[in-house]
C-alpha cells in the first residue's frame, strides 16, 4: 500500500508560533494562509493529475488540517472524508502557547526528567510520544488494512514523525534528527507499505511522482541486492536532472543514492576519477561502493559520512561566519592542490578546458548572450535593459586578466560535510565534482557565493578573507562581482517571472 502523509499548509498559527517562539498545537484552531492553501492545492492537482486513486482520505479533527482535507476533496469528490481524533497533533499540556524560554526557566525538574527520557516523559497535564505513538498504533491497526490500496493521511508534525518510527521501529531517528528529517508545512511523506514482502520506503518530497513509476522498483531492486532490504529514502535537492536520496537503513546508518540519465555517463565517470585523485590527495570525499547501469539509468551507492552538513551550520549565528572563512579557505586549497589537472589527459578528455581567449570567447560570450535573452523575455524595461548590457559590453572589453585553474562548480553548504571541536570549524569531506570544469578560478568564488551564502554580506566578506587570506585586491572584487552579476541574471526564472 502506499500511505501518503501530509502535513497541513502553512496556518496563521504557524507564522504566529515562528515569530512569537511559543508551542502552539491542540489549542491552536487558526486558518490556513493563502500561502498554504496554494501548497496544498499544488499537491492535490498534482495527485489528480497523476491519477493516483485514494481509497480514503483522513484527517486530524483541528481546522488547519481538515481545511487541508477539504481542498484535496475538491480533486477527489468521490473519496470520503474521515476525521479521526487519533491524528491530532500531540497534547503539549501547559506547555500550549507557551515560550520554550519560558519552560526553561520555570520547569527545570520537568527539562531535567525530559533529557534523560524524552519518549516516556508527558508533557504537564499533556501527553508523551509513547503516548502518542500507542494512539498512531491503535489507528494503523484499525483503518490502514488493505495492502493494495493508497491512503491519504493529513495531519501534523509530531504524529507524522510518529507514523514513520512506527513502520521504520526507530524512535530516537524519527524523533532527534530534525535537522536532518523535515517534516514541512504542505510536503508529502510517502510511504510504500507491502505486507507480504515486508519492504518499508520513506520518499520525502512534494511531488511524489517518482512513487508511480518504474523507477520506484528498479530503486527497491538495486538496494535490496547492496544488502538493504527496509529503508527510508529522503529526497534530496538538486540543481541537475538526477535524481539524489539520502538512504536510512538500521541504526543512523546512512548512504547517498544517486540516479543518474545514462547521456550523462560521461560526467559520471569524471566525479568518480576525481574522487579517486582527491583521497590521494588526502582529502576525504565518499567512495563510490556501486555503481550499477539499469536500464536508462546509472544508479551509484556512496558512502556517507553521518556528520554535520554545511547547511546546518550556516543556520547558526554563532558559528556561521566562521564556516564561510573555511569554506572560502578550503575552495583556495582544492584550486591550488588540483593545478596539476590541466596536464591530466583523462580530466581534458572528460571535461572543458578554457585558456584566456576560449574563456572569453566561447565560455562569456555565450553566458552573456543567454542572460540579455533572459532580461528580454521576462520584458525587462528597456531602459534598465540597456543600462546591464552596457555594464556587460564594458566588463568584457576590459576583462583582460585570467586567473586558470580547476573549477569545483558546486561547492556549496550541502556538499560537505564539517567536523566541530571547541568551536573551531572545518570542512572533512566534499563530493559531486561532476560539473568541475577548467577557467577563470573567481567564476568560481562568484558561483560559490550565490549557491551558499547569497545577500548576507558578512558571510560573503568572510568567505573573501578566508579564500585570499585578507589580501583581496580591488582587481579580483571587481571581477568576482561582475561574474555574480551575469550568474543572477542567468538564474531569472523568466516562466515565472521572478
Amino acid at each position: 500500500m502506499n500511505i501518503f502523509l501530509i502535513r497541513h499548509g502553512q496556518s496563521y498559527g504557524n507564522i504566529i508560533g515562528n515569530k512569537t517562539k511559543t508551542i502552539r498545537g491542540i489549542t491552536d484552531n487558526t486558518s490556513l494562509t493563502l500561502k498554504g492553501k496554494k501548497q496544498i492545492e499544488k499537491i492535490a492537482k498534482n495527485f489528480s493529475h497523476q491519477k493516483i486513486n485514494l481509497k480514503k482520505i483522513f484527517s486530524s479533527p483541528l481546522k488547519r488540517a481538515y481545511q487541508s482535507a477539504l481542498i484535496f476533496k475538491k480533486y477527489y469528490p468521490k473519496t470520503q472524508i474521515i476525521i479521526d481524533e487519533n491524528l491530532k497533533e500531540i497534547n503539549f499540556g501547559e506547555f500550549e502557547r507557551k515560550k520554550w524560554e519560558f519552560i526553561k526557566n520555570y520547569y527545570q525538574d520537568w527539562l531535567n526528567k525530559y533529557l534523560k527520557n524524552k519518549f516516556n516523559t508527558p508533557y504537564p497535564k499533556g501527553e508523551s510520544r509513547k503516548d502518542l505513538i500507542n494512539r498512531i498504533n491503535f489507528f494503523i491497526k484499525k483503518n490502514l488494512t488493505d495492502n493494495d490500496k493508497n491512503y491519504l493521511i493529513i495531519t501534523h508534525e509530531e504524529v507524522i514523525r510518529s507514523f514513520l518510527s512506527i513502520f521504520f521501529n526507530n524512535q530516537e531517528y524519527f524523533f532527534s534528527r530534525e535537522n536532518l528529517l523535515k517534516i514541512e508545512n504542505g510536503k508529502v511523506n510517502s510511504v510504500f507499505f507491502d505486507k507480504k514482502l515486508n519492504h518499508i520506503y520513506q520518499i520525502n518530497s512534494d511531488i511524489p511522482s517518482v512513487l508511480n513509476s518504474n523507477l520506484f522498483y528498479l530503486i527497491d531492486n538495486f538496494l535490496n541486492e547492496n544488502k538493504i532490504k527496509k529503508f527510508f529514502l529522503n529526497k534530496n535537492q538538486t540543481f541537475s536532472d538526477n535524481l539524489v536520496f539520502t538512504v536510512f537503513y538500521k541504526k543512523n546508518k546512512l548512504k547517498i543514492l544517486k540516479i543518474i540519465p545514462k547521456i550523462k555517463e560521461k560526467t559520471l565517470f569524471k566525479d568518480q576519477y576525481l574522487t579517486n585523485i582527491l583521497k590521494k590527495q588526502n582529502i576525504l570525499t565518499p567512495k563510490f561502493e556501486k555503481i550499477k547501469k539499469i536500464d536508462n539509468y546509472f544508479f551509484c551507492l556512496r558512502e556517507f559520512i553521518n556528520e554535520k552538513l554545511g547547511s546546518e551550520i550556516l543556520k547558526n549565528k554563532k558559528l556561521s561566519e566562521k564556516l564561510a572563512f573555511e569554506v572560502g579557505r578550503f575552495l583556495c586549497f582544492i584550486h591550488k592542490k588540483l593545478s596539476f589537472l590541466k596536464n591530466d589527459n583523462y580530466f581534458k578528455n572528460m571535461t572543458k578546458i578554457y585558456n584566456k581567449e576560449k574563456w572569453k570567447n566561447e565560455f562569456l560570450k555565450f553566458w552573456l548572450k543567454n542572460d540579455l535573452e533572459v532580461l528580454k523575455l521576462i520584458n525587462y524595461p528597456n531602459e534598465n535593459f540597456l543600462f546591464i548590457k552596457k555594464i556587460f559590453d564594458n566588463y568584457f572589453k576590459s576583462l583582460n586578466d585570467f586567473s586558470e585553474g580547476f573549477i569545483f562548480y558546486d561547492f556549496y553548504d550541502k556538499n560537505f560535510t564539517i567536523n566541530i571541536i571547541d568551536d573551531i570549524v572545518k570542512i572533512k569531506n566534499i563530493w559531486d565534482f561532476e560539473n568541475s570544469f577548467w577557467g577563470d578560478i573567481r567564476f568560481d568564488i562568484a558561483y560559490t557565493i550565490k549557491l551558499s551564502f547569497f545577500k548576507r554580506k558578512k558571510l560573503i566578506n568572510n568567505f573573501l578573507k578566508g579564500y585570499f587570506n585578507n589580501k583581496i585586491k580591488n582587481k579580483d572584487k571587481k571581477i568576482i562581482f561582475f561574474y555574480l552579476l551575469i550568474i543572477c541574471t542567468g538564474s531569472i526564472n523568466y516562466k515565472n517571472k521572478k
